[in-house]
């Protein structure tokens, strides 16, 4: 990327930074991209969705559920540069609002969200054998 002016103008690469700069940043930045080819959940991705911004996310099975199957993120193969940079170019030109994002994040990956969801999965367990759970 040093190599290419125009390209050294529009992306910065920070490397790891102190965790309490990371809201800062995500709140700054257009898009957060993770090119990850395992996570057990995607914290990274869970922040940058707290701060509205877009994730540009591997399809692997803990993104596609934080995404919904792309409903809220965007979503490309596993070492695909070509495809993660047709999706770079789309969104550069249409992508969803921070609001939309963070909506998204407080509706379904808040911790009010998920625990919502687990009470519910309790209460119908309680109600499918309530003999076998006290």
């Amino acid at each position: 990327m040093r190599s290419d002016p125009q390209l050294a103008k529009c992306v910065q690469l920070l490397g790891k930074v102190e965790h309490a700069r990371v809201q800062e940043l995500l709140r700054a930045a257009d898009l957060f991209v993770s090119a990850s080819h395992t996570e057990s959940c995607g914290y990274a991705a869970l922040e940058a969705y707290a701060c509205g911004c877009l994730p540009l996310l591997t399809a692997i099975a803990s993104f596609r559920a934080l995404s919904d199957d792309g409903a809220m993120g965007e979503l490309w193969s596993v070492g695909d540069a070509s495809a993660l940079s047709e999706l770079l170019l789309r969104v550069s030109w249409q992508r969803p609002s921070r609001a939309q994002v963070r909506e998204h994040f407080d509706a379904r990956l808040s911790f009010a969200a998920v625990g919502q969801r687990w009470a519910q999965a309790y209460t119908q367990l309680r109600a499918a054998a309530p003999e076998r759970i006290a």
